[in-house]
């Protein structure tokens, strides 16, 4: 029973820490990494456009 409440709590603290991942990251790219992947995304584009 011991195993089974540690495996729920660790799991539930790994998939809170990943929503707080998630979240971070969304407001990271909602913010300011909008701009880095909008240049990222123009960069792959030339750089593809180059190949073909």
């Amino acid at each position: 029973m011991v195993l089974i409440t540690n495996f729920l709590k660790s799991t539930f603290y790994n998939i809170s820490k990943g929503m707080h991942l998630v979240l971070f990251y969304m407001k990271f790219f909602t913010e300011e990494g909008s701009i880095v992947l909008n240049y990222k995304s123009t960069v792959v584009l030339t750089k593809l456009k180059m190949y073909l």
